[in-house]
């Protein structure tokens, strides 16, 4: 029987099950990261035939691979795209994400569609993605362990995380990256609404690894935030930094190295062997701050933008 691509919206999670441990196998293998919390909630939505997608199946329906994606005030976003290891050829990886890409464009008053599918080489899906009229802006993984040592002096200046400062971060993320490479990734970053709307995926659901305030701090002007790093644990003894940002009016001045001091000293006292990050290569000054702690590039990939 000849594969076909067959909606998401047909299957049931257990179906899928088998696709989802192997895909959560292949992450933790590679890049060090638990997904099993981010399939939950692709299991929930998938079960409530809420979520839209695609299956590539063989014979007998089984599933050998799938993507999805979602809708999000005018935007879509390319969530997810997995095919077996066995199975995994460029031809397949194509025709699943043409079939996306051609939903997406497809949709009435649709403006954008964003796409970061970190475990992809920019290689491999490039050609469809540009062939479909997306840019592309490269991006890094970078991994680290924990260096052993002595705890780094605390910043006095710097007080832990705190929900009730969401408000001020959502400006400080807009105004810091305003012009930047990254405001052009993902537009959360270009309004008040959209930066508190990422913020609060960020801390309330587990698609990035579980928040983790301990290892989270910012610095708090007079009038302002000047700058915080949020951390999200996607091991039980690894951390991802999801977010480090300063604002344009502090910057220059070392808070982006203390906020980093700071959070490996709690990480260190918290048992946490590793961390990693994402940055995009362009941002050339946050690149040469994390290779200067020792950060190193695990893999690269393609963030993929298209404007209607």
């Amino acid at each position: 029987m000849a594969e076909e691509i067959i909606d998401l919206r047909h299957f049931r999670s257990r179906q899928l099950d088998p696709l989802w441990n192997e895909q959560a196998r292949e992450w933790r293998r590679e890049l060090r990261w638990d997904y099993a919390s981010t399939l939950t909630l692709v299991r929930q939505y998938v079960e409530s035939r809420l979520l839209s997608g695609y299956v590539l199946t063989g014979s007998g329906r089984e599933p050998l691979g799938y993507g999805f994606f979602i809708y999000d005030s005018g935007k879509g976003v390319i969530g997810d795209l997995y095919i077996r290891p066995e199975m995994r050829t460029e031809a397949r990886a194509h025709r699943l994400l043409e079939a996306i890409l051609e939903t997406l464009q497809s949709t009435p008053g649709l403006r954008r569609i964003e796409a970061q599918i970190m475990p992809y080489r920019p290689d491999e899906l490039g050609t469809v993605f540009r062939a479909a009229g997306f840019t592309a802006h490269l991006r890094k993984f970078m991994y680290q362990p924990l260096p052993a040592g002595p705890d780094d002096s605390p910043a006095q200046e710097l007080i832990p995380w705190s929900g009730e400062a969401m408000e001020a971060a959502a400006q400080l993320i807009v105004e810091a990256y305003t012009g930047s490479v990254d405001a052009m990734i993902n537009d959360h970053y270009r309004t008040r609404a959209g930066a508190l709307r990422f913020l609060h995926n960020l801390v309330r659901f587990p698609g990035c690894g579980f928040f983790d305030a301990g290892a989270s701090w910012m610095e708090m002007g007079s009038e302002r935030l000047h700058g915080l790093i949020l951390c999200s644990r996607i091991m039980p003894d690894v951390t991802h930094i999801t977010q480090l940002c300063v604002w344009p009016g502090a910057q220059r001045q070392g808070l982006g190295r203390r906020l980093l001091l700071q959070a490996r000293t709690a990480l260190r006292s918290s048992g946490c062997q590793a961390w990693s990050l994402t940055v995009s290569a362009e941002n050339s000054a946050a690149l040469r701050l994390y290779e200067s702690f020792g950060f190193a590039t695990l893999r690269e990939f393609d963030a993929y933008v298209w404007v209607r």
